[in-house]
Order: C-alpha cells, then sequence, then structure tokens
C-alpha cells in the first residue's frame, strides 16, 4: 500500500458523500420549514408542472365562486324588483274590480281609481327604469339586447343598449343622425420653407418630443424627420414631396380627431412655424343630434355630446361610430337600426367557454299587458267607466302573468344555474385542493425521520473524515 500525502483520496470520498449529506440535510430543513415537499422546479419538474396548474385553477375558482355570489345578487336584486312591480299589479287590479261594480261607484269614486291606476303605471315604469346592479340597468329592457346599422356610408357602427332617450328600444328601428359640430384635427402651418431650403442649427418639440436641427438640414429633411416620430407625438407634417415644391405648402396635423389629440410646439428659432416661438391647438370632438323610432311608433331625439374624437356617445351609453366623412361634415344622415337580444353573458365556471345567458325582459308598463285586449298596455287602460274598467282588468291580469313568468325564469335560473354552479364549483375547488396538497406538501414525519437520518450521517462523515486525516500522521514516522 502506497502512503501518499498530497492527494488523499480516502478523504475525497468521505468529503463528497458528507456533502451529498449535507445537500440532503438542507433540503429536508427546507420541507420541515415550508411544509412543502416540493418548493422548487428543481424538486420535480413533472410535478411542480401539474401543482401549478391545479393552483391556477384554484385562484380561478375563487374568482369563480365570488362571481357566481355576484350573478346571484343580480337576479335577487332584478327578482326583488319585480316583487314590488307584483304588489302595485295586485293593487291596479283591485282598484279595477271595484270600478267595475257602477250601482256603488260614483264618477268621482271612478276618477279616483283612474288616477291611482295611472300612478301605478308610472311607478311601474319607474322601477323598471331604475332597477340596476351597480350601473347596469335589468328591468328596462338593456339586459342583452344588441344594435347594429344596415347602411349609412356615413355611419360605420352603432352599438345601442337598448334604451334610447328613457324609453325601451323594442322593434327593428329606424334613426336619423345630425351632426351639429364637426370633428376637427388640431392643425397649423409650418414655416414656408422650399423643400430643400437649408432652415439652419437649432431645436424645438413637438409634445414633448426634442428635435434637433443641424445646419445642413433641409425643410423636407427635418419634416421627414418628424414623421418618422409620429406614432410617438401623434403628429405628422403634411407636404408636397415633389423636389422645388412651392413655399409654405406643409401644415402639422394631429393624426386623430377630438379634443384629447393635441399639438404642443415650442419652437423658440421658428424653425418649424412661423410668428412665434410656440404653438399650442386641439382639435373638436363630434357632437350630434339621434332622431331614432324606437317601437316602431314613437320617436325621440336625442343629444350625443358625450363622444370623443368621431365617435358620438350619449349618457345612456349609446354610441354611433362615424366614419371620416361623416364626422367632419356637418349634415344628416338617415339609416335603419337592427334589435336583437342575445342575452346576458353570467360566467359560471373558470374557462372562456363557461359562461350561460339569460335575457331577462323588458319590464316598463308599456310592455306589460299586451296582447290581452289589441295594443293595450298598463298605460292606456282606464277605469272611467264599467266597459273599460273591464278591458283594464284584463290588461292587468295579463301584466299579473307577464311579471310571474318573468320571475318564474329568474328563480329557476338562480336555483338550477347559478346556485347548482356554486355548489358543485366549492367542491370542485375542494378536490382540487386536496390533489395539489397530495402533490406538494410534505409528509412531516416522514421529513423528521430523514432528518434524524442526515444529522447522524453528517456527524459519522465528519468523524471519518478526522479519522482519515489521522492516518495522514503515520506518514511523519516514516520521515522520522
Amino acid at each position: 500500500m502506497a502512503f501518499k500525502i498530497r492527494t488523499d483520496a480516502n478523504a475525497l470520498g468521505v468529503q463528497r458523500n458528507l456533502s451529498d449529506v449535507n445537500s440532503q440535510y438542507g433540503k429536508t430543513i427546507s420541507r420541515l420549514s415550508t411544509g412543502m415537499r416540493i418548493t422548487t422546479a428543481g424538486d420535480s419538474p413533472a410535478e411542480f408542472i401539474a401543482s401549478e396548474d391545479m393552483r391556477k385553477d384554484i385562484a380561478s375558482m375563487d374568482v369563480s365562486i365570488r362571481t357566481l355570489a355576484d350573478n346571484t345578487n343580480y337576479i335577487k336584486t332584478a327578482e326583488g324588483a319585480l316583487d314590488e312591480v307584483s304588489r302595485l299589479l295586485r293593487d291596479a287590479r283591485a282598484l279595477a274590480l271595484q270600478s267595475m261594480n257602477e250601482p256603488t261607484m260614483s264618477q268621482s269614486q271612478k276618477d279616483a281609481n283612474d288616477q291611482q291606476i295611472q300612478s301605478i303605471s308610472e311607478s311601474i315604469t319607474r322601477i323598471a327604469n331604475s332597477a340596476s346592479y351597480g350601473s347596469n340597468k335589468i328591468l328596462n329592457g338593456a339586459s342583452g339586447i344588441f344594435a347594429q346599422s344596415l347602411s349609412l356610408y356615413s355611419v360605420d357602427e352603432v352599438s345601442f343598449s337598448g334604451v334610447f332617450g328613457g324609453n325601451a328600444i323594442t322593434t327593428n328601428s329606424t334613426f336619423t343622425v345630425s351632426v351639429t359640430t364637426a370633428a376637427t384635427k388640431a392643425s397649423t402651418t409650418a414655416v414656408g420653407y422650399g423643400l430643400n431650403s437649408v432652415v439652419g442649427a437649432g431645436s424645438f418639440s413637438i409634445n414633448g418630443i426634442n428635435f434637433d436641427v443641424s445646419p445642413t438640414e433641409t425643410a423636407q429633411d427635418i419634416w421627414s424627420r418628424i414623421n418618422e416620430l409620429t406614432s410617438v407625438t401623434g403628429v405628422y407634417v403634411n407636404y408636397c414631396a415633389a423636389s422645388g415644391a412651392a413655399a409654405g405648402a406643409a401644415t402639422i396635423e394631429a393624426t386623430e380627431y377630438g379634443e384629447k389629440h393635441r399639438i404642443d410646439i415650442v419652437d423658440p428659432g421658428n424653425l418649424l412655424i412661423t410668428g412665434a416661438t410656440s404653438f399650442s391647438g386641439k382639435g373638436s370632438d363630434v357632437v350630434g343630434t339621434v332622431e331614432c323610432n324606437y317601437d316602431g311608433t314613437n320617436t325621440a331625439t336625442v343629444t350625443f355630446d358625450r363622444g370623443e374624437g368621431k365617435t358620438l356617445r350619449d349618457s345612456s351609453g349609446n354610441i354611433v361610430e362615424l366614419t371620416t366623412n361623416g364626422a367632419v361634415n356637418t349634415g344628416t344622415y338617415n339609416g335603419r337600426i337592427v334589435i336583437g337580444s342575445i342575452g346576458t353573458k353570467f360566467q359560471v365556471g373558470i374557462r372562456s367557454t363557461d359562461f350561460t345567458t339569460m335575457s331577462i325582459g323588458n319590464y316598463q308598463a308599456t310592455q306589460l299587458g299586451r296582447g290581452a285586449e289589441g295594443n293595450n298596455n298598463l298605460t292606456s287602460i282606464s277605469v272611467l267607466s264599467g266597459e273599460s274598467a273591464a278591458t283594464a282588468l284584463n290588461v292587468i291580469d295579463k301584466a299579473i302573468e307577464d311579471v310571474s313568468v318573468g320571475r318564474g325564469r329568474l328563480g329557476n335560473f338562480q336555483k338550477n344555474i347559478l346556485e347548482s354552479s356554486t355548489r358543485s364549483m366549492i367542491i370542485a375547488r375542494e378536490n382540487l385542493m386536496i390533489s395539489e396538497s397530495d402533490i406538494r406538501d410534505a409528509d412531516m414525519a416522514e421529513e423528521a425521520s430523514e432528518l434524524a437520518k442526515f444529522n447522524i450521517l453528517q456527524q459519522s462523515g465528519i468523524s471519518v473524515l478526522a479519522r482519515s486525516q489521522e492516518a495522514l500522521q503515520n506518514v511523519l514516522r516514516l520521515i522520522q
């Protein structure tokens, strides 16, 4: 056996084994301190990926459960408002029934009953228009309604909420757009240099972006550099690219229409604009009125003055997107709106496809009781005579049926879809959390045993390493 002192093979093996033990000891300590078997992707890549996917679903389920609760409250809000409508309709029916008894009812009593019924009709419409969840109207027909334009080269797109001027849009409708204030862009005239004229050294800024001009740059060079940064400044120079173009053939314009899109120029040396060291300007937003035949018979005119640029918008969220041709010219345009019901989307799961739709309907007084007595509805009935009271009774009965059927649909949706989905989601979340725990969580008893084992191995390795170093002392005896 050879005796060596430069390389101790026994000690190297002991050191390697001791290093492995220390590494395992550290991992065990980490598992015990965190309670997790997998703390990094390096612990088990496949299981780490699976558990991260589960964590994503668990977090999504937490949100989905809260969303389902919000959806349930949304339906409860609608049903609660309709409960009050039902109470009003029962009162109206009692008044109509009382007015039918002509021998005991004076005309003044019938007048009083008729006034009460008119007030009830107004209250029902007020409830339908005011019932909301957050900013979303529930019972006025806006829920699940879409609108689109089928004509007009001056109108690009129409998006209506389903309510126009406080009235529900209930049929395919015609509309007229009148632009009273045209949309404009911010604009100014550039310095009247020819394209190839040397402007001179200096600097200027456009909307906070600085441009340095060298002594040799021409007007065309500067204008081209400005246009290269149009996406940053929101400004471009409109000029004739032909060589030798006439002086002053350039304008500085914003890329978009409207007040939001400004031009702010600081030009101390008049390199870009003439006669002033600065320019500040903005465009104007289009403003107009829209007249809509919202139910096939009646029309309303609404001012659209809340939009931006080429977009007309009113206080009800109705939008008319004008083409450039329509926005920059004042005038009147006729068109047609197609109304349809797609239902309100309710998210009931964690995937993009996990939704269901429901259209709640329109419960304004003009929409209740229709079909019972010709074209009559709650707003057109009267109890001033026995005959009219009989007609009113039939209309009110139909209105009560309309509301009851609607409340039944709401109750079915709440019980069999929302509440059922909530229970199912809670169970799925519980099971997924258990599965994720099985993958990630550490068995504390097992890890404690491992800790004791590695602790012993660590102490043993240190002891053996010390013995290995003592063996080298034998070499000294040979030298002595």
